[in-house]
């Protein structure tokens, strides 16, 4: 059984991501600034919307609150939204599948821009969209199944309880509900993983579905890949954590202290708040994309390599 090397993984990922900047970005950007467009002119004006549908949910329910209110505008946001994820998956899986291909060496053509979509693009939206279909299948199994196991133990402990059930008892069966829903979320990210970490390099290498693959490959990496995981996405997400605070979260305290100063203009506070942030999001679109190289290396670097650990015969940069 093969085994993914940490270490080496870890620093071949960032190795891409920092000594391939260049390339990397001229696999993003041209389908970045594709998905850019559609959030701009279907996203955003959506926003600028929503503090109106707010007003006129709340000028509903002072007038009828007995009467279910539903906005035109507010099912328009939600088509937008499917419409949007869509769109989302689509340009994932070219970025995907470009940037894999940049780090397996298999990538040809011009380095500074890239837009493709063939048959690996189309494997790893299903792969991915098959995997999400899955999970949701598997939660809402396991919710079911949860519940039951919830109601069982609420009648045993109001059978018990008829006999002088002791604290000690509710307290062990709260513990136990608790430690079951643990296991099932760790159960969920480990199946999760195993089914997905691989579909990339699998669909552009050997050019097949890549959900069993994946599965077979990981087998005994589990804890390999979490380490590998950790080390480089989670540098990455408490940099776009301080990112997002210094660009959103002025912005978010003037709303909440307005608010708590004005509760009765909170929607106009929000519609202002709504306004800026739609004049200024060019620019952080701008520094995200400037950022998302290194983001999108780390990310998808590092399962191709863990790939190229687990299969040799993928061919090798120069």
């Amino acid at each position: 059984m093969s085994k993914i090397s940490v270490g080496e993984t870890i620093s071949q990922t960032y190795g891409f991501a920092f000594g391939r900047y260049l390339p990397i970005l001229g696999a993003i950007w041209l389908p970045t600034l594709v998905l850019g467009a559609f959030a701009y002119f279907i996203l955003l004006p959506d926003m600028a919307n929503f503090p109106a549908i707010l007003q006129q949910a709340a000028q509903h329910a002072s007038q009828d609150p007995h009467t279910p209110f539903m906005p035109a505008a507010l099912s328009r946001m939600a088509s937008h939204g499917y419409l949007l994820d869509l769109i989302e998956l689509v340009v994932f899986s070219v970025i995907a599948v470009g940037v894999t291909r940049e780090a397996l060496g298999l990538r040809t053509g011009p380095w500074f821009v890239y837009l493709s979509f063939g048959k690996a693009e189309l494997l790893v939206m299903g792969a991915f969209f098959l995997a999400f279909v899955i999970f949701v299948v598997a939660a809402i199994a396991l919710a079911i199944v949860s519940a039951i196991v919830g109601v069982v133990g609420a009648l045993i402990f109001a059978g018990s309880g008829a006999h002088g059930a002791s604290p000690a008892t509710a307290l062990a069966s709260g513990g136990i509900a608790v430690l079951l829903g643990v296991l099932i979320f760790f159960a969920m990210i480990y199946f999760f993983t195993r089914l997905t970490y691989l579909i990339v390099p699998v669909s552009v290498a050997e050019d097949r579905f890549g959900i069993g693959r994946s599965w077979g490959l990981t087998k005994g990496n589990f804890w390999r890949i979490f380490v590998v995981a950790l080390a480089t996405i989670l540098p990455l997400f408490v940099l776009e954590m301080i990112f997002a605070g210094i660009a959103f979260g002025p912005a978010f305290v003037s709303f909440a202290m307005e608010v708590q100063r004005h509760p009765d203009t909170a929607n106009a506070h929000l519609a202002a708040m709504m306004q800026g942030m739609y004049s200024y999001m060019i620019y952080a679109y701008v520094i995200g994309l400037l950022i998302a190289p290194i983001a999108y290396g780390l990310m998808l670097g590092q399962a191709a390599f863990a790939y190229r650990e687990l299969v040799p015969s993928v061919p090798t940069r120069p």
